[in-house]
Order: structure tokens, then C-alpha cells, then sequence
């Protein structure tokens, strides 16, 4: 079974099997390219000089990519969980609800204070904020549970 380091922030890679190690290895690189392919089709605008620049399939090729790069981190992260113990499981669960726990608290500050600074969210910045929401959680359930 997987042990988690650095608080709560981190997997120690040597202490899982190597099929678990590879699960994870393939999930995080799909992950790594779906986000890729997120950050570069952006907006629709973004796309559309892409496909200007580079070919015209580009328009369609990097948002595909981008899904079935999220379903292949869905697949193997999925394989990843069902390996691991019922401590695991709980903190992964955790994590997760704290995720969207950041989303709707520290996002909904967040839309506030865009209306009274003036500028526009989009959606990287309330993935920030989930993220955020999953880094306090996995402290919290390290310090708690570990």
C-alpha cells in the first residue's frame, strides 16, 4: 500500500508495488498532457489562432485530446485507488471533499472580490481554488489520521 509523505502533500514512491507505481505513473502523465492540452485551448480564441498557425485540425485535435487525456487519468487513477487500503481511501475521499469545499467557499470569496477589484475569473482560477481546498484538507487528515 502506497504511503503518504510531506504531511499529507506527497506519495513515497518506494514503498508502493510496482504495478501500483505504474498505475500512478500512467494516471499522472495523463494527467500532465490533459492539462497541457487544457492550457494551450484555453478559449476559443486561442484555438482559433492555433489552428491558423499551425493546421486547421489543431482546432479540434487539441480539445479532443484533452478529454481522452482526462478520461485515460480517470482510468488509471481509478485502477490506482481500488489497489489501496481503507486508510487511503479515506484520505483520497477527503481530499476530494475538500477540493470542492475550497471551489464553493474560496471561490465564491473569490467571484466577490472580482466584482469589487474588477477583474474576470475564469476557470484555472477556480481550480486554484480547489486545489487550494485539497492541500488544507490533506494536511488536516495527515495531521489527524497519520
Amino acid at each position: 500500500m502506497v504511503k503518504v509523505t510531506h504531511n499529507g502533500l506527497w506519495y513515497d514512491f518506494r514503498s508502493m508495488k510496482k504495478k501500483d507505481r505504474t498505475l500512478l505513473y500512467k494516471a499522472m502523465f495523463f494527467g500532465t498532457l490533459g492539462g497541457f492540452f487544457m492550457g494551450v485551448s484555453r478559449s476559443d480564441a486561442d484555438l482559433l489562432m492555433l489552428s491558423e498557425i499551425i493546421h486547421p485540425s489543431i482546432y479540434y485535435v487539441f480539445p479532443t485530446g484533452a478529454v481522452l487525456s482526462i478520461v485515460g487519468t480517470i482510468k488509471y487513477g481509478a485502477d490506482f485507488y481500488s489497489r489501496q487500503d481503507e486508510l487511503f481511501r479515506s484520505y483520497h475521499d477527503f481530499t476530494l471533499l475538500c477540493g470542492w469545499f475550497g471551489f464553493a467557499v474560496f471561490g465564491l470569496i473569490l467571484h466577490y472580490l472580482s466584482i469589487f477589484l474588477g477583474f474576470n475569473v475564469g476557470w484555472i482560477e477556480y481550480l486554484g481554488c480547489s486545489v487550494a481546498g485539497m492541500a488544507i484538507g490533506q494536511l488536516y487528515f495527515y495531521k489527524r489520521h497519520y
